[in-house]
C-alpha cells in the first residue's frame, strides 16, 4: 500500500476503536456550542465556555496535549491534562487525528505568552476525518489539484478564503444598495424554449416529459424585460448563467450575472447607478489604494478606439479589409462572421491595454440587436460597457421598445444564423408578442459578479473567484 493508503487504514482503525468504546464518531447531537468569536472577543480568565470546531495542528508534551480548533476565520488553542481527564486523556492521544472535528466544554485562561487557552473538562468527537488535510505551510501545490478540491484550497489557504469572504460579502452589499434603490429582486426561468438576451452559444438539452428541446439561459434578458411590461419599474436578478464558449483568465461555462432593469430611465441613469454601487464596493471593502473611483468615469469611444489600434473605421472600412486585417494578426475568422463581430474581435484584442475603470461608449448598433440607436446618430448603439483592467464588469444600454423595430432586427439575427453566426440572436416571437402590449422605456445593464470579483480581489483569474469552477472530468 502507498503511504496515503496506509494513513487512511491508520484513521479507520482509530474510528473502530471509537466505536467499539461505544463513542459515536459521527454523533447527531452535542450541547449547544459559544459562538467562538464572541468567546474569543469578551476572554475573561476562568470562564466557561462550550466550543466545537476542526483540529488544525496538534503538539504533545507528556501529561498535556496542546491543539488549535477553528471555526470560520476563527482559532483557538485548547489544552488537554491527563490528571483532569484520565482515561479520555489516552484516548483521545490514541485516536484523534489533524482535521477532526471536536467539541470542548472547559475554562479560559492565558498562557505565560498570553495566548487565549481553554483547560478541557471535557472533548467528544464530532466528525472523524478518514483522509489526511495537506499543510497549512505547504498548502497545495497544482494549481488544478486546488479548483478541484476547493473545499481544502479554502480550508488551508488564507489568501483564497479571503477572495471568498469578500465575494459574499459583495453581493450582499450589492443587494442592499439595490433594495435601498427600491428595485425589486425577481426571479425568471433557466431553461427556455427560446434563449437570448446577448450573442453568444447556448448549451442544449431535452425535457423528456415535453419532448422537446430547452436551452439553459445565456441571460435572464427576454424574461426581465417581460417583468417589464407586466409593471415592475425597478427589477434585479442574480442569476445563473450558462454560456458554451471558450474558458480562460475571464470566462467560465458557468457564472454569476447581476441583470437590473429600471422604467423611465435611459443609460446615462444606469451610468450613474453604475458608478455610484461601483464608489461603494470599492469603500466598503477599503479598495480605494489600488483602484481610482473618481467619479464620473472616463468615456472612450469604441469606433475611435478600434480606428487607433487597427488604423480601420467601422464606417468606412469594407468587410474584406476587416476579414484581411483579422488574418495577418493571427485573429480568428468564423464562417459566416459579420463586420460587427470581427470589429468586436478586434476590440477585445487591444482591451486589456485599457486600466479603467472607464465607460466604453459609441458602439456600432449591429453589435446590439437589443439597444436603442442614439437619437443623435441610427447607426450608433446608446450603450456602454465599464472597463477596470481590461475585464468587461458591465454592459448596458437603452432598452429597445419598439416591437416592429425589435422584430426587424432579430430578422437580421436570423440571416446571420443562416450564414454561419453561431452566436446570433433568435427569433423570439413571444418576446415580440410581450412588445406589443407596451414596455417602458428603461435602461438594463449586466454585471459580471465573478469578474467584478476578480477586480475588486485582485485575483488572477474568473476562476480564482468562483468557488467550483467547471473542470474536465478526470473519473
Amino acid at each position: 500500500m502507498s503511504g496515503l493508503d496506509d494513513i487512511i487504514q491508520e484513521r479507520i482503525s482509530k474510528k473502530e476503536k471509537l466505536m467499539n468504546n461505544n463513542i459515536n464518531p459521527y454523533p447527531e447531537l452535542v450541547d449547544k456550542i459559544d459562538d467562538l468569536e464572541n468567546v474569543l472577543d469578551k476572554f475573561e480568565e476562568g470562564e466557561n465556555v462550550k466550543i466545537a470546531g476542526r483540529i488544525m495542528s496538534i503538539r504533545g508534551h507528556g501529561a498535556l496535549i496542546f491543539f488549535h480548533v477553528k471555526n470560520d476565520n476563527f482559532k483557538i488553542q485548547v489544552l488537554l491534562k491527563k490528571d483532569k481527564l484520565e482515561d479520555k486523556f489516552d484516548l483521545f492521544k490514541e485516536t484523534i487525528d489533524i482535521g477532526d472535528f471536536v467539541y470542548i466544554q472547559g475554562n479560559c485562561f492565558l498562557t505565560k505568552t498570553n495566548e487565549k487557552t481553554i483547560e478541557a473538562d471535557e472533548w467528544k468527537i464530532i466528525s472523524k476525518s478518514i483522509r489526511p488535510i495537506p499543510s497549512e505551510f505547504y498548502g497545495l501545490e497544482d494549481v488544478e489539484e486546488k479548483y478541484r478540491k476547493r473545499y481544502l484550497d479554502i480550508l488551508i489557504n488564507s489568501e483564497t478564503k479571503r477572495v471568498f469572504d469578500l465575494r459574499w460579502k459583495i453581493i450582499y452589499q450589492i443587494r442592499e444598495f439595490l433594495n435601498t434603490e427600491k428595485f425589486v429582486e425577481v426571479e425568471t426561468p433557466v431553461l427556455q424554449a427560446v434563449y437570448g438576451g446577448t450573442l453568444a452559444k447556448p448549451f442544449l438539452t431535452h425535457l423528456n416529459d415535453l419532448d422537446m428541446d430547452v436551452y439553459l439561459r445565456i441571460a435572464p434578458e427576454m424574461f426581465l424585460k417581460r417583468v417589464l411590461v407586466s409593471g415592475y419599474p425597478k427589477i434585479f436578478e442574480i442569476a445563473k448563467c450558462f454560456r458554451n464558449e471558450s474558458i480562460d483568465r475571464e470566462h467560465n461555462p458557468e457564472f454569476t450575472l447581476l441583470e437590473l432593469y429600471q422604467a423611465f430611465a435611459n443609460k446615462e441613469d444606469l451610468m450613474s447607478l453604475m458608478e455610484n454601487l461601483f464608489k461603494i464596493l470599492v469603500e466598503k471593502n477599503n479598495l480605494q489604494k489600488y483602484i481610482d473611483i473618481s467619479v464620473p468615469f472616463e468615456r472612450l469611444s469604441i469606433i475611435d478606439f478600434v480606428k487607433e489600434k487597427s488604423g480601420l473605421d467601422y464606417f468606412e472600412n469594407t468587410l474584406d479589409e476587416f476579414t484581411n486585417y483579422l488574418k495577418s494578426n493571427k485573429i480568428e475568422v468564423e464562417k459566416g462572421m459579420s463586420k460587427a463581430k470581427m470589429f468586436d474581435a478586434i476590440f477585445k484584442k487591444f482591451r486589456n491595454e485599457i486600466k479603467g475603470p472607464l465607460f466604453v461608449v459609441d458602439h456600432p448598433i449591429d453589435l446590439s440587436p437589443l439597444a436603442k440607436t442614439k437619437d443623435s446618430d441610427e447607426r450608433i448603439a446608446s450603450r456602454f460597457q465599464l472597463l477596470v483592467d481590461g475585464l468587461e464588469l458591465c454592459n448596458g444600454w437603452s432598452e429597445l421598445n419598439d416591437p416592429a423595430e425589435q422584430a426587424k432586427r432579430f430578422r437580421e439575427q436570423e440571416e446571420n444564423k443562416k450564414a454561419g453566426d453561431k452566436e446570433a440572436h433568435p427569433y423570439d416571437k413571444d418576446f415580440i408578442e410581450a412588445l406589443e402590449y407596451g414596455m417602458p422605456m428603461a435602461a438594463g445593464i449586466g454585471i459580471g459578479i465573478d469578474r467584478l470579483i476578480t477586480v475588486l480581489a485582485e485575483a488572477q483569474t474568473l476562476r480564482d473567484t468562483i468557488i467550483f469552477p467547471f473542470m474536465k472530468n478526470i473519473n
